[in-house]
């Protein structure tokens, strides 16, 4: 289940409406490859689903707030930087494709889920792989700080499949890699 990452606690939220109210600027975190959820465009502008939902959370906080002139600021975040940026306060909402679980509850709040997914594997179109086991002793690349790339580690550690596993920065660099034939 994908939600937007939302400010660490119901007291920080009523922080952002106040700094809003007072003339603040709202900071959304952005990803820059995370598409269709959150990317930068050719054009530098960001794009997708969960930006739009941002922006729709940026209108209503105009309302709640009075604020009809408040400022926008998107902030480029990765898979690694996109909790803590919540954290520490540098953005107060993040839009991208961030899985809501238990471990990241623990360190931010999330909106209602708009996703619902599963990890799936990507293999170039000639492959025969099919199966995590068919990945057995080969090169395996997934997004740092995602839960896929838990997953993997975890299966590979169980059944004893003896991949390596490498961690790209973001999505488009794991794509990358595997189209060039770097990894399975």
């Amino acid at each position: 289940m994908l939600g937007l990452v939302a400010v660490q606690s119901a007291v920080q939220a009523q922080g952002v409406l106040g700094k809003v109210a007072a003339g603040g600027t709202l900071v959304i975190a952005q990803r820059e490859s995370s598409v269709p959820f959150s990317y930068v465009s050719s054009d530098k502008k960001p794009q997708g689903y969960a930006v739009d939902l941002c922006l729709k959370i940026a209108d209503a906080v105009r309302r709640k707030t009075g604020a009809k002139n408040m400022p926008v600021e998107m902030l480029l975040v990765t898979t690694v930087t996109r909790i803590p940026t919540i954290e520490q306060g540098k953005a107060d909402l993040e839009c991208g494709s961030t899985t809501n679980n238990a471990e990241r509850r623990k360190k931010v709040a999330f909106t209602i889920p708009h996703f619902i997914t599963g990890a799936r594997l990507l293999v170039r179109a000639d492959s025969k792989i099919e199966r995590l086991e068919n990945l057995e002793g080969k090169n395996l690349v997934s997004t740092k700080e995602t839960t896929p790339l838990k997953v993997a580690q975890q299966a590979n550690r169980e059944r004893l499949l003896h991949m390596n596993i490498l961690e790209a920065p973001d999505h488009a660099k794991a794509v990358e890699m595997v189209e060039k034939g770097g990894v399975e």
